[in-house]
């Protein structure tokens, strides 16, 4: 790959990774309450990016020194693999983060009355941009691995082969994104969603917290966690696109059976790529400011009042503590109906009870 096509695909990998930086930034500044996110939601992110940075910079310089790891996943395999990995470690620190919500100090049992499925705790938009970076991702992985073909070494899957029209001249073009490197990738991938889905169901099932909109927070964490996959899945994209449509450019020539297939490969690439770019980025905002993504519960009613702690903290039934996370109605709480409610010296039915004043 040329100096200047390096330089291209290293500035739009960066973008979003300065994004997120810049909207992490922004979030911990004094009066940023409005990202959604809390203080040990806000560390654990921190942590987690700079888990990841680290991650991905070993990863991709063991992979181009070459002396690191050898054998079959030498010669750069795990490099395209690096961003993914990054984005897994991202999704552990959120997930982190979730859990350092207090819980509520109170000897009475309650739980939110709002059902927590799919639709309440997942933004559509953030689901739909995950869901679109996995599918670019694997979609276009799945393709440069049909149509790749062995090194001169024998290698599979590191170069794209051309035949000339006059059926005798040939050869073979390298790197390229065959099966060397995108099994790494594909792995990296079912593992990072699979640690997603993982993560988003601890987040459904966690006991409540102490926030007067947990069932909102809970909402805005699932985007988060969606936004690491749409990072990892969203650069990976870019990097495999990259180097492609080197591949791609090299077979679409007028000398050559694969022409055709070139200028195919050349329309996936750019289309990969450029959703690749415009998917990290959409990420990015939903990872550091997953209030602008779910600002409501969709379905949730007007707060008729928040319910009492217990006798710990008899104020908390009159004034619900405010919530950093946004604007939002409160969740109800399971209390009693009043029909059900026993008055002093009477009966669950309604009768007097013996000794009781007549």
């Amino acid at each position: 790959m040329g100096g200047f096509a390096m330089l291209g695909l290293g500035v739009t990998m960066l973008l979003p990774l300065v994004l997120v930086i810049g909207l992490l930034v922004v979030a911990t500044l004094p009066g940023a309450g409005r990202t959604g996110l809390h203080k040990g939601a806000l560390i654990a992110r921190w942590i987690g990016i700079a888990a990841a940075a680290v991650a991905i910079c070993l990863m991709i310089g063991a992979g181009i020194n070459g002396t690191w790891p050898g054998g079959r996943l030498g010669l750069g395999a795990l490099t395209a693999a690096a961003p993914l990995a990054g984005a897994t470690l991202l999704v552990i620190a959120i997930l982190i983060g979730e859990l350092t919500l207090p819980a509520p100090r109170s000897t009475t049992r309650y739980g939110l009355l709002t059902p927590r499925d799919l639709r309440t705790v997942s933004s559509q938009l953030a689901s739909i941009t995950a869901f679109l970076g996995v599918l670019a991702l694997g979609g276009y992985a799945v393709f440069t691995t049909l149509v790749a073909a062995p090194d001169t070494e024998g290698r599979p899957g590191r170069a794209i082969a051309h035949t000339g029209v006059d059926g005798f001249s040939g050869g073979a073009y390298g790197p390229f994104p065959g099966q060397w490197y995108t099994l790494p990738v594909l792995i990296g991938l079912a593992v990072l969603v699979a640690s997603a889905a993982g993560a988003i169901t601890v987040v459904v099932r966690r006991r409540p917290s102490t926030d007067s909109q947990d069932l909102l927070l809970r909402r805005r964490s699932v985007t988060s966690l969606l936004g690491a996959v749409a990072v990892g899945a969203g650069l990976t994209a870019q990097g495999l696109s990259a180097y492609g449509l080197m591949g791609f450019l090299r077979i679409a020539q007028p000398d050559y059976v694969e022409q055709g297939l070139g200028f195919a490969g050349m329309a996936a690439s750019l289309g990969v790529g450029m959703a690749g770019l415009v998917i990290s980025l959409l990420g990015a905002v939903m990872v550091c400011m997953p209030a602008s993504i779910a600002r409501t519960v969709p379905g949730q009613r007007d707060p008729v009042g928040a319910a009492p702690t217990g006798p710990d903290d008899p104020a908390a039934a009159a004034s619900p503590a405010p919530s950093p996370h946004g604007p939002g109605p409160a969740p109800s709480a399971r209390t009693a109906p009043a029909s059900q409610a026993v008055m002093p010296g009477h009966l669950a039915d309604g009768s007097l009870a013996d000794g009781a004043a007549r």
